[in-house]
């Protein structure tokens, strides 16, 4: 390059690129000479005239934009390279709307023919989705030369599910079915045409119409992008959330906006990759200034970490998690820098989200092509009727589905007639979700109830069932959803050939056959009550109840087992299938994927099939529902718009938000979905909670009545909590009866729920200093230690009118699980005999009836109600409690009960899960699940001496202040000795140690027994371990409620704790 050139380069070009410049020079070499000369000396009035900026403006944006590695030295490694702005940057900058057909090699080093078939291959192309297309083909007008069609594999239907513009027709078919020729605007090449209509089941295919190709997607990725469908919102709403960070991606899981194991495991794996991807290409973020490796696999760490705590057992997300730690870890031992670190992140992420959809796509490929092959001979016909029951497509997946995969093929092939979905008693997966999925992607459905199928069959309107699969033995026997059983018998005597339909992870060689599946059973509930036992009772109370989740199809009544490794068939002559055999090489197995498998895992199963189990604190029967509260005319329930309006209107609102224009916030609906509306607002200045109670059950509608008075204690206990222990309660800034709403401090990440937390095995150093300070302060200071006689009786007075959430309590905590009441559930067979013993136990049902008695009539102190470890928010140096929904005046001892009790279950867990959390800062450097138990005993020592010390000094400083323990009758106490009333506070503590113990078993057996158990225990995927914790919890408890009264210490308790597990 002439010395005068090179200096215009740098002058007009590298000073704005930045310290991109040696990068970019050193990827492109000599190639770099060709390129500048050319735009610099050749083509900048041409281009220049085009693109508005002038040629050094262009390519200094360009070259920030990492584009400048494809020029003149393009091959397939460019796409590692790309960013999701390279598209709008080049396309935008370079073509224009007069196209790229003016465009030649002279103006940009190739044709941009030749560049697109190079860059966009087969991995870009399939996973830069609809969002892609939507930007590329509109700017491309239809003159992109279709070569790039032959660097990639996918088939025709992938093509048109990403929704490109209607910009070529089928006009024949040759004799083998696939375009003979086509008549495409700018396109003269009939061979890269007929490459666009490849399928991969061979069929033959025309374009499917615009309107039909718009298959629903719960995860919408693209470099640098990331979009989630919000599934609370459905079927109502089809909404997506703009995922940024993994911050954001922790609050869609939890807040259960994205559902399904494998979805949740991509998502979180995307989330990361979209952060540091911007970071790195932004140069913000993480990455805002100069990072070392070590740093970046770190932070990485961290952040995978933080992840994992959005559904803490939930094992394809933690395979993922492992997977990827070792990815970074092998990179960085070969001494690669941060970037390339984050690079080798992205890339892994990239690939499960690809072999995900793979995978489901082969599913159906091979299930379409089957079921064609055996109904053609059977009943030579061209399309055809396939019945399918509960939901197996897109909303669990990365996209596709498996089941509802095979029809979406058979869509696609033009072999469907209609999809017929069952509503699928008693949660209605088939009516809210698979219906939904069907209407949406514009296939022609039926929806039928579970018990019309066999009438369908039998007068002829189903020509095949294809359904997924929890479990597959290794005889083919078939565990699913419940119901699945009979419509095989049905299917059998009718003729009517039944497929089963899953990956081939989700086939479990070591169960024999399905006599060795243990079924679970769901709560009574679910058919007791409407609306999948969220709505009112409508069975006799008393009635017993037998609810499985699923149960098994024997393989003689299975045709075949649709796969991603292809199809299985019985051998013949026999019933059974040998999937041992096949896979040996009976089949097409192919080589596994080094990617983490996301196929759903037992504990996945158990949280999908149940999703009506009850939240901590949610309502029961129709015997806690409280009287409908009259609701005024101003009342109005806010949507994510009406909260926008609600913060602008409100100066001390808005004003902690920020900005010039409400339009400038960000509102998230982060509700668990049961009783509340629960909204994060988002601004330039910060974050606030904004929180409606709604007349009713949010989940059920008005046919369920609450109190909106639950709001107005809430808020009160806040506010007075808030004032005695300003630390650790979060600030309400704002409430308004009228219209039951409250705002206050909005807890920032990396907050978390503490019970999340403690699953996930991290060790919070200041737990026990920050709880033994809210629990002294808040029962001391709310007690007649602090209050006069009268002021005591005015607060009591005042908090009695939350009685229906004490009535709830006295329900579901001391009463129902002694007894045969509908809503108590349990892990069953196993605890079916530990259930019954209980009920039987004539001591522990006196014991219980004391305490129960205690909570009704001793209102010692403004207590939370429900301070369990899911009402607390934690990190390293900050604890906070919220959610004093059930707030009262009630004993000491059931808050300190709860918590420990809470702490006790979390204790027994720890056997049942099968991560090693990290052991920092566990007693004595302990290792993995038994340092951690260490650390937990530890804490629940501490904190009660801790709260026990403080609330003694609190007593010492205040002793002339309240009305019970007068110092009058301690005159030692004035006199400056202690003696006296160190006895005093010694009986004092003794007597709430017992309510502590005697509260905290009560709270652990009905988290075991009763209608709403812990994510401790239910996130343990394995019935049989689950029951064994669960069984020494129990005990322990049952033991702990009856020699309560002979235990004088907490340390005593901590070494029964260590020989109980």
């Amino acid at each position: 390059m002439p010395a005068g050139l090179a200096q215009l380069v740098v002058e007009k070009v590298w000073t704005r690129s930045g310290a991109g410049a040696g990068r970019v020079w050193n990827r492109c070499g000599a190639g770099l000479d060709q390129m500048w000369s050319i735009a610099l000396d050749k083509v900048r009035d041409q281009v220049s005239s085009r693109c508005g900026p002038s040629v050094d403006q262009m390519w200094s944006s360009v070259v920030d934009q990492r584009w400048s590695s494809v020029v003149d030295q393009m091959s397939s490694s460019v796409v590692d390279q790309m960013s999701s702005s390279v598209v709008d940057q080049m396309w935008t900058r370079c073509s224009g709307p007069r196209a790229l057909d003016q465009v030649s090699s002279t103006t940009c080093g190739r044709s941009v023919d030749q560049m697109w078939s190079i860059v966009v291959g087969d991995k870009v192309w399939t996973s830069c989705g609809s969002i892609a297309l939507d930007k590329v083909w509109p700017r491309c007008a239809g003159r992109v030369n279709l070569t790039v069609f032959q660097f990639s594999s996918m088939s025709v239907v992938q093509v048109q599910m990403m929704k490109p513009p209607e910009m070529f027709q089928k006009d024949g078919q040759s004799e083998n079915g696939r375009a003979a020729s086509v008549e495409i605007d700018h396109f003269g090449d009939v061979a890269d045409a007929e490459a666009v209509y490849r399928c991969n089941s061979k069929s033959g295919t025309g374009v499917v119409p615009p309107e039909k190709r718009s298959m629903l997607q719960s995860i919408c990725y693209l470099p640098g992008s990331l979009q989630l469908l919000d599934q609370r919102k459905l079927p109502r709403e089809c909404v997506y959330l703009d995922i940024k960070s993994a911050e954001d991606a922790w609050h869609a899981i939890v807040d259960m906006a994205v559902r399904g194991a494998p979805a949740i495991a991509i998502a979180a794996a995307l989330s990361l990759a979209v952060e540091l991807a911007n970071s790195r290409n932004n140069g913000s973020g993480f990455f805002s200034q100069s990072r070392t490796a070590k740093e970046v696999v770190s932070f990485i760490e961290s952040q995978l970490d933080y992840l994992g705590t959005s559904r803490p057992t939930a094992v394809n997300l933690f395979e993922a998690i492992k997977f990827f730690k070792r990815e970074i870890a092998a990179a960085a031992d070969r001494g690669i820098t941060g970037e390339d670190i984050v690079q080798v992140y992205v890339d892994a992420a990239e690939r499960m989200l690809e072999e995900d959809v793979k995978s489901n796509m082969a599913i159906g490929d091979h299930g379409a092509q089957a079921i064609c092959e055996d109904l053609k001979v059977k009943k030579g016909v061209d399309k055809f009727r396939i019945l399918t029951h509960c939901n197996t497509g897109s909303l669990a997946t990365a996209g596709y589905g498996t089941a509802l995969g095979v029809i979406r093929s058979l869509h696609r092939m033009g072999k469907l007639e209609a999809a017929i979905c069952t509503e699928t008693r008693p949660y209605n997966q088939g009516s809210r979700l698979t219906a939904f999925e069907l209407v949406h992607d514009g296939i022609p459905a039926l929806l039928v109830a579970d018990s019309a199928v066999a009438s369908l069959k039998a007068c002829g309107r189903v020509d095949a069932v294809v359904v997924g699969a929890d479990r597959v033995a290794a005889n083919g026997d078939t565990a699913n959803k419940i119901g699945t059983y009979a419509i095989a018998l049905s299917a059998f005597h009718h003729g009517i050939p039944f497929y089963v339909a899953a990956p081939f992870t989700t086939v479990d060689l070591l169960t024999h056959s399905g006599t060795d599946i243990h079924i679970e059973e769901r709560s009574p509930k679910e058919l007791t009550h409407s609306h999948g036992g969220h709505g009112t009772q409508v069975a006799p109370s008393g009635i017993d109840v037998w609810n499985p989740a699923f149960d098994v199809t024997p393989a003689q009544f299975i045709a075949a087992i649709l796969t991603d490794k292809g199809v299985i068939r019985k051998p013949r002559g026999l019933h059974v299938f040998d999937i041992s055999y096949w896979l040996r090489g009976g089949g097409t197995a192919r080589s596994a994927t080094a990617v983490p498998s996301v196929a759903l895992s037992p504990a996945a199963v158990r949280r999908l099939s149940n999703p009506s189990s009850p939240q901590e604190g949610s309502p029961d029967d129709d015997s806690a529902h409280p009287d409908f509260h009259e609701v005024g005319d101003e009342f109005e329930p806010l949507d994510g718009e009406g909260v926008r309006k609600y913060v602008g209107k409100y100066s001390e609102l808005s004003s902690r938000v920020g900005g010039d224009h409400p339009n400038e916030w960000t509102v998230r609906e982060v509700g668990d979905g049961n009783i509340n509306f629960v909204y994060i607002v988002e601004g330039p200045r910060g974050g606030i909670i904004v929180k409606q109670s709604l007349p009713y059950v949010r989940c059920v509608g008005d046919s369920w009545p609450l109190t909106l008075e639950r709001s107005y204690f809430e808020v009160e206990a806040l506010k007075e909590h808030g004032r005695i222990c300003p630390e650790h309660v979060p600030e309400v800034y704002h409430e308004n009866p009228t219209m039951a709403v409250i705002s206050e401090r909005y807890c920032e990440h990396p907050h978390i729920i503490l019970r999340k937390g403690l699953i996930a095995g991290v060790v919070y150093p200041l737990l026990s200093e920050h709880m033994g300070e809210y629990l002294s302060r808040t029962l001391f200071f709310t007690s007649l230690f602090a209050l006069s006689s009268g002021d005591h009786k005015k607060a009591v007075a005042k908090y009695c009118k939350n009685s229906e959430m004490c009535r709830l309590t006295e329900q579901v905590v001391f009463t129902e699980p002694y007894m045969n009441a509908t809503n108590n559930r349990w892990t069953s067979p196993q605890l079916d005999e530990d259930a019954l013993r209980l009920r039987k136990d004539r001591r522990l049902k006196l014991a219980v009836a004391e305490l129960k008695s205690k909570f009704c009539e001793r209102a010692q102190a403004l207590i939370h109600g429900d301070l369990h470890t899911g009402s607390i928010m934690v990190t390293q140096t900050s604890t906070q409690v919220i959610d004093p929904e059930f707030a009262f005046y009630g004993p000491m001892g059931f808050d300190l009960g709860a918590y420990f009790g809470n702490l006790m279950l979390s204790y027994f867990s720890q056997d049942g899960h099968p991560s090693s959390p990290s052991s920092v800062g566990c007693p004595g450097g302990g290792e993995g699940r038994e340092g951690f138990k260490a650390w937990l005993l530890q804490l629940i020592s501490e904190t009660w001496s801790l709260f026990s010390e403080k609330f003694r000094a609190l007593w010492r400083l205040h002793a002339t202040n309240g009305h019970v323990y007068n110092v009058a009758m301690f005159p030692t106490a004035r006199e400056g000795g202690d003696d006296e009333l160190s006895i005093a506070q010694e009986a004092f503590m003794q007597e709430l140690l017992e309510d502590t113990l005697g509260f905290a078993s009560a709270k652990m057996i009905r988290r075991i027994v009763g209608i709403a158990h812990v994510a401790d225990f239910e996130e343990i995927h394995d019935p049989d371990v689950r029951a064994v914790c669960e069984r020494r919890a129990l005990n322990f408890a049952k033991s702990l409620l009856i020699r309560r009264k002979g235990i004088s210490s907490m340390e005593e308790v901590v070494q029964d704790l260590k020989k109980a597990s």
